[in-house]
């Protein structure tokens, strides 16, 4: 039955907080040994080559998001709007799933969560074989990981860091 309230408090609502669930002094949970990655609005890997020349320039026109990634002992990777500071989404790894209701409620004792440090890079989405050989598609991929908060890592598309959904 707490299921749902549980969601949201996780979400950062505060509804139910200090009687339901644990009182905290802030909805963003403790960063202990992530570092943050800030990803350019405009890549610059740096390939030569005027496909991935033309993936910066769609880029560049499109004005993507500069973002900084963060992981968090609440159990999620956190994107930020690297101008505004506003969460553009978070992430909840599947590592994380187990102990998620335990942040929740007192007594509580602090566990590791997604603690491990993102990076993003460029990468090619699609292959083309033809001659000579090419990226006919390219995107930017962050990986993250569990950290000191259990085993794994995760990759997202944040080619487009405002776009991510739940979905």
């Amino acid at each position: 039955a707490l299921g749902p309230g549980r969601l949201d408090y996780l979400r950062g609502k505060r509804v139910g907080e200090g009687s339901t669930y644990r009182k905290r002094a802030s909805t963003l949970g403790d960063i202990v040994n992530s570092n943050v990655w800030f990803m350019k609005g405009v890549p610059n890997a740096g390939y030569k080559g005027s496909d991935y020349l033309n993936f910066v320039k769609a880029q560049k026109t499109a004005a993507r998001t500069s973002a900084i990634f963060v992981g968090a002992n609440d159990g999620m990777l956190h994107a930020f709007d690297a101008d505004d500071g506003k969460e553009l989404f978070a992430y909840v790894p599947l590592g994380s799933y187990d102990n998620l209701a335990s942040l929740t409620s007192e007594p509580y004792s602090h566990k590791y969560f997604v603690d491990g440090s993102p990076f993003a890079a460029d990468y090619c989405k699609t292959y083309d074989a033809s001659t000579p050989p090419k990226c006919s598609n390219w995107g930017t991929m962050l990986t993250g990981f569990m950290g000191a908060g259990g085993k794994g890592y995760f990759m997202i598309d944040v080619t487009d860091p405002a776009s991510v959904t739940a979905g």
